[in-house]
C-alpha cells in the first residue's frame, strides 16, 4: 500500500556539489610571514622546550628561525616485546653495543645491535631455538662479549639439545664462526653460561653442568676453532641448582671464575686461572652462607683487579668485594643494600673504567631495579638510584660499559642498563658515570626537529600530497623531511637534502602512493624536518611552507523516483509503508554521475536494493530466489544488482525492482535502500533509508454466551436489580446476563463497545435504555449506563489473541412502572484499537 504523494529532492544535492572548489593542485594552506597565526603551536624542538625559547622571527620579518640544540637523553627503548627471561649486554665500540636475550615464549636465543643513541643497527637475529622445551630460559641462559670493535661472541644454553654452545658474529649481524658445542650433555637445567674475551681470537667460556653438578670452563682459540684448555671442572659438587657461573678476563692471559656453590653450605666462590688452565688461585669462598641465592655477577676492573657481586639471600643483602689478581681481597665485603628480600633478588655488575664500576640489582622488597656506582676503594660515589618499578618477579637485568680484558668500552665511561620490566617488555637506558641519563653521543652534538601541519578538505579521490619547504641554513647542513602516516602511526621519510649555507632551496615531500593514509581523522597533514646530528650548531631558516593536494571528484547522486512504491520521506521509521504478506511493490531509483574534471567519467555503475539482515541499517542484497524471506525479486529474469552500464559526467540511469514482501515472523519492519557503486573506481552512494512493514490483515471474531439477559420478576419501584445468575426461576435454567460472556479471537489489539438499540418496551409502556447498567465485575465501584443509539466504551486495550470479556448487567426500575414484560435490544461492537 504505497503513499499517494511523492516529490523529488535532487536539487539540494546538486547545490551541495557545486559549492566545492575542485581545482587540482591549489595550495590549501601556506605558512609564511604574512599569515603568522598558522605557525603558532605547530613547531616543537626535540627536547620539547617552550616554542618561544628558540622559535622567533628575524628582525627582517622574512624568515622563521630554529637553532639546533644538544639532543636530550634517550627515553628507555624497548628492544623486545617477547617473554624475556635472561639477558646479557656487551659494548662493541665507543658508540655501539649488543643486547642478547632468551625468549621463553618462542624458546629462542636472540640479539640486536644498537647505537648508544638508540638507533637499531642490526635488528633481531635469532641465534638458536629450542622448540617445545619448557623452561628454556632463566638466570644466565645467555652471555655475550666483544672480541674487538667488529666482532663478538655469544654463548648460550641450548635447552633442546642440552648443550652449551657459542658462535661469533660481526657488527652487521652476520655469522662468522660456529655454532660450536662446548659441552653436549649438560642436562636440562643448565641456566648458567658466561663468556669473556682475552683478545680478538681467544675466549674463556664458563658454565654450569647440571647433569654432572659441575662448575666448568674451557678456553678456546677462535682462529683454529680448537680448545686451548679444558674442559676443566673447577668444582664437581655444586648441586642441582647452581645456575651461576661467571668468567671475566683480566688481561690477555688471566681470568677470574666466580660461581654459586649450591652444595651443603651455599657458598659464593671464586678462583683465578690462566688461559692455559693453570690455577693461580684455587677455589676460595667469598661468603660461606648466601642461602638460596641463585644470583652472582663478576667484572674485571683492570688487568689486576676484579669485582665479585652477589645476592646474599641469607642476610637479604646485595654485597660485593674487590680482589686483586693474586686472589687477595682488597675491599669488602660491602653491603650495597641490606633489605632486598630473602628470595628472588638479582644482581649485575660492570666496570665503567679501570677504577669505577656500577652494581645493579632487583630489590624484591621494593619491586625496583636499582643501581649505585663505586670507586675502586669501595666508596659509593653515586646512588642508590631507583631506575624503574617493575612487575613482580621481573628480576632480569644487565649492565655493561668497559671490558678490561680487551680494553674496549663505551665512550667517556658511559654505560647501558638493560632490564625486563614486564612479562612482554624488555628495554634499555643509557647513563653516564654520574648516574644521569645520557643522550648516547660521545661528542657534543646538535640537531633539531620541527613539525608543520595544515588542515585540508577535498571531495572525491585524493591522488597526491605535495609539501614544499623553502629553507636555508646558517652552515652547510643536511636535513630530512618526513610525513606522518596515520594508518601505520609512523613517520615516513620523503626526502633528504643537502642545504648550502645561506642559500635558499625548495625541498619537496611528494606522496603519490596511498596519500589518504597521510591525512588524519581531523583532516590534518603533518610533516617534520630534522637536521642531521653533527658538531655544527646550525640555524634553520624557513621562508615558507606550502601544502598542495591533488584530487579528482567522482560522485554518484542518487534518489528514489516519483513512481517508486517506497521512499525515504513517506516510508519512515515511525510511519513505515505497509504491505500484506506476499504482495508486490515497486522499488525504483535514479543515479547521476558527477565528475570534476568532466572528462573523468564514473565507469560502469551498478545498483542493488538492500535490506537490514543484521543491525538497523541495510546491509544485504535482496535475494533473487523465489520465496526467499523477507523479500525476493519477483521478475521474469531477476537480477540484483543491476547494471547501468558506463556513465559519463552528467549521465543518468533509472533502475527498478519488483519486490515480493514474503515476510517472516509477522509483523516485520525492515529498512531498505538502493546502493549504487562504480565497479571501475570503487566509490559508491546509497539512497536514504526507507522503512517497510509486512503485516497480516486484521481479523476479529466474537461470540456471546449467557444470553439473553433476563432480570426476572421485580416487585416495587426505584430499585436496581441484577440479571439472572442462574438462580431466578422465572428466567429458566442457566446464567442469563450475570455475567454475559463475550469470547473474542483477534490478531490485533481490541476494544469493546456497547449500544442501546431500543428502550425496553411493553405495549405502550417503556423503561429508558439508560436504566440498563453494566460492569466487568459483579461488585463494581462504578457502572456504565447505556445510551440510546450511541456506542459507549466498555473496555479498551484488551490485547490480541483469545480473550474472554465478562459483562455484568443491572436494571434500574423507576417507581410507578406499569407491570408488564419489557423487552429491548442492545448491540456489542469489537474493533481494533491502537
Amino acid at each position: 500500500m504505497g503513499k499517494a504523494t511523492r516529490y523529488s529532492l535532487l536539487l539540494p544535492f546538486l547545490i551541495f556539489l557545486l559549492g566545492f572548489s575542485s581545482t587540482a593542485g591549489d595550495p590549501i594552506s601556506q605558512f609564511n610571514q604574512s599569515s603568522t597565526v598558522n605557525l603558532t603551536g605547530i613547531a616543537s624542538t626535540i627536547i620539547q622546550a617552550e616554542i618561544d625559547a628558540r622559535l622567533n622571527f628575524n628582525s627582517d620579518g622574512l624568515t622563521w628561525d630554529l637553532t639546533e640544540v644538544s639532543p636530550p637523553a634517550i627515553v628507555p627503548i624497548v628492544f623486545s616485546t617477547q617473554q624475556v627471561e635472561a639477558l646479557a649486554t656487551t659494548p662493541l665500540d665507543l658508540e655501539k653495543f649488543v643486547v642478547a636475550w632468551c625468549d621463553e615464549g618462542s624458546k629462542s636465543i636472540n640479539f640486536k645491535i644498537y647505537s648508544t643513541a638508540g638507533d637499531i643497527l642490526v635488528n633481531t637475529v635469532t641465534v638458536d631455538t629450542s622448540p617445545g622445551v619448557a623452561d628454556a630460559c632463566d638466570y644466565h641462559t645467555v652471555s655475550v662479549a666483544a672480541l674487538n670493535s667488529t666482532h663478538f661472541v655469544i654463548a648460550w644454553f641450548d635447552a633442546s639439545e642440552q648443550d652449551v654452545t657459542f658462535a661469533v658474529y660481526d657488527f652487521l649481524g652476520r655469522l662468522s664462526l660456529g655454532p660450536i658445542d662446548e659441552d653436549t650433555a649438560v642436562g636440562t637445567n643448565s641456566w648458567g653460561v658466561s663468556v669473556s674475551a682475552f683478545n680478538s681470537t681467544h675466549i674463556v667460556i664458563g658454565y654450569y653442568d647440571y647433569a654432572d653438578q659441575d662448575a666448568t670452563f674451557s678456553t678456546w682459540n677462535l682462529a683454529t676453532s680448537t680448545r686451548v684448555a679444558g674442559p676443566i671442572d673447577v668444582d664437581t659438587g655444586v648441586s642441582t641448582d647452581c645456575y651461576n657461573v661467571h668468567v671475566a678476563a683480566l688481561n690477555s692471559t688471566h681470568f677470574a671464575f666466580f660461581y654459586y656453590d649450591a652444595g651443603a653450605t651455599d657458598d659464593a666462590t671464586f678462583a683465578i686461572y690462566t688461559i692455559t688452565g693453570t690455577a693461580v688461585k684455587t677455589v676460595t669462598d667469598e661468603d660461606t652462607n648466601i642461602g638460596n641465592s641463585y644470583s652472582l655477577a663478576l667484572t674485571a676492573l683492570n688487568a689486576t683487579h676484579f669485582v665479585v657481586a652477589y645476592y646474599d639471600a641469607a642476610d637479604a643483602d646485595i654485597t660485593f668485594s674487590i680482589y686483586n689478581s693474586a686472589g687477595t681481597r682488597v675491599v669488602g665485603p660491602i653491603d650495597e643494600d641490606t633489605n632486598v628480600g630473602t628470595s628472588g633478588a638479582f644482581v649485575s655488575v660492570a666496570a665503567l673504567n679501570s677504577t669505577h664500576f656500577v652494581i645493579a640489582y632487583y630489590d624484591t622488597v621494593d619491586a625496583q631495579h636499582t643501581f649505585s656506582i663505586y670507586n675502586s676503594a669501595g666508596t659509593r660515589v653515586v646512588g642508590p638510584i631507583d631506575v624503574s618499578s617493575v612487575a613482580s618477579g621481573m628480576k632480569w637485568l644487565s649492565v655493561t660499559s668497559y671490558l678490561a680484558g680487551i680494553d674496549l668500552g663505551i665512550c667517556n665511561s658511559n654505560w647501558i642498563f638493560a632490564e625486563v620490566n614486564a612479562t612482554n617488555s624488555a628495554r634499555f637506558f643509557t647513563f653516564d658515570m654520574r648516574g644521569n641519563t645520557w643522550n648516547g653521543y660521545c661528542t657534543q652534538i646538535y640537531s633539531l626537529s620541527a613539525e608543520h601541519n595544515a588542515t585540508v578538505s577535498y571531495l572525491g579521490n585524493l591522488n597526491e600530497i605535495d609539501v614544499l619547504i623553502n629553507l636555508t641554513s646558517s652552515v652547510d647542513d643536511e636535513y630530512s623531511i618526513s610525513i606522518y602516516s596515520f594508518s601505520s602511526n609512523t613517520w615516513e621519510t620523503c626526502t633528504t637534502v643537502s642545504v648550502p649555507a645561506n642559500t635558499y632551496i625548495g625541498a619537496w615531500c611528494n606522496i603519490t602512493t596511498a596519500p589518504q593514509d597521510f591525512i588524519s581523522p581531523n583532516n590534518e597533514i603533518v610533516v617534520r624536518i630534522n637536521s642531521t646530528p653533527d658538531a655544527d650548531q646550525a640555524t634553520l631558516k624557513e621562508e615558507y611552507v606550502q601544502f598542495f593536494i591533488h584530487y579528482e571528484i567522482r560522485w554518484l547522486e542518487v534518489n528514489y523516483t516519483i513512481d517508486s512504491s517506497i521512499n525515504s520521506w513517506e516510508c519512515t521509521s515511525t510511519s513505515p509503508c505497509e504491505f500484506p504478506p506476499y504482495s508486490t511493490f515497486l522499488v525504483k531509483a535514479s543515479v547521476t554521475c558527477h565528475t570534476d574534471p568532466p572528462t573523468l567519467g564514473c565507469g560502469e555503475v551498478y545498483g542493488g536494493v538492500r535490506y537490514n539482515q543484521s543491525g538497523s541499517e541495510p546491509d544485504t542484497l535482496v535475494s533473487t530466489t523465489p520465496g526467499a524471506k523477507p523479500f525476493f525479486v519477483q521478475e521474469q529474469n531477476p537480477q540484483n544488482p543491476k547494471t547501468c552500464g558506463t556513465l559519463n559526467n552528467g549521465e543518468s540511469c533509472n533502475l527498478s525492482w519488483i519486490l515480493n514482501a514474503a515476510g517472516d515472523t509477522l509483523p516485520l519492519t525492515s529498512a531498505l535502500d538502493i546502493l549504487f557503486s562504480s565497479a571501475s573506481y570503487g566509490f559508491s552512494n546509497h539512497t536514504a533509508t526507507s522503512f517497510v512493514k509486512i503485516t497480516s490483515p486484521a481479523y476479529i471474531s466474537g461470540t456471546l454466551s449467557n444470553v439473553p439477559i433476563c432480570f426476572g420478576s421485580v416487585s416495587g419501584g426505584n430499585l436496581e436489580v441484577n440479571a439472572s445468575d442462574g438462580s431466578k426461576v422465572e428466567c429458566g435454567t442457566g446464567i442469563q446476563g450475570f455475567p454475559m460472556l463475550l469470547q473474542i479471537e483477534s490478531n490485533v489489539n481490541v476494544a469493546v463497545w456497547l449500544r442501546g438499540d431500543t428502550n425496553l418496551v411493553s405495549d405502550g409502556n417503556s423503561i429508558s435504555v439508560t436504566n440498563l447498567r453494566c460492569a466487568n465485575t459483579s461488585s463494581p465501584q462504578q457502572k456504565i449506563s447505556l445510551r440510546l443509539g450511541e456506542y459507549v466504551l466498555f473496555q479498551d486495550n484488551l490485547g490480541s489473541g483469545s480473550i474472554t470479556v465478562p459483562v455484568y448487567w443491572w436494571l434500574f426500575v423507576p417507581a410507578g412502572t406499569a407491570p408488564a414484560t419489557y423487552t429491548g435490544n442492545i448491540s456489542v461492537l469489537v474493533n481494533a484499537t491502537s
